[in-house]
């Protein structure tokens, strides 16, 4: 899954450098944006888990993307990018997630191109340059690089 994690970020980037585009919701900095779309696509895969925020209030994660908005408001920050990483994670979950249960025809699935990269990321020897492998490849390759 660390391929499907490396898509969800270069998703992500670039709904959130789109989104930024547009005048008014131009933003200097996105990482906020970014974190804000990790946050939300986490809390939507793990909607039961007992988050404590502060010591004083405990609630479950599907609610915390909307309690950081209310933290940001309360010590008056900045919305925008809250909301723009939100709307980039709901994008993501939706396609990658709702429409397929829903019975949707269209797969949003991690590309074959991203596969080779989760390992060089990883710092392992096993692929040097851009190649495109199968699915089947990408496992097997997985398999040796464990074993090693």
């Amino acid at each position: 899954r660390t391929a499907d994690y490396l898509w969800m970020l270069i998703f992500g980037a670039l709904s959130i450098l789109v989104m930024a585009a547009v005048p008014s919701l131009w933003s200097p900095f996105n990482g906020i944006s970014l974190i804000s779309m990790i946050v939300y696509v986490w809390s939507r895969e793990f909607p039961n888990e007992i988050i404590n925020i502060y010591d004083l209030v405990y609630l479950k994660s599907f609610y915390l993307p909307w309690a950081t908005l209310a933290l940001d408001l309360i010590f008056g920050n900045l919305l925008m990018a809250d909301i723009l990483g939100m709307v980039a994670g709901h994008l993501y979950y939706f396609l990658a997630v709702l429409h397929p249960l829903a019975g949707g025809n269209f797969n949003f699935h991690t590309p074959l191109l991203v596969y080779p990269f989760q390992y060089t990321s990883l710092g392992c020897n096993v692929i040097h340059q851009l190649e495109l492998y199968s699915q089947e490849e990408a496992i097997v390759l997985v398999e040796l690089n464990q074993q090693q």
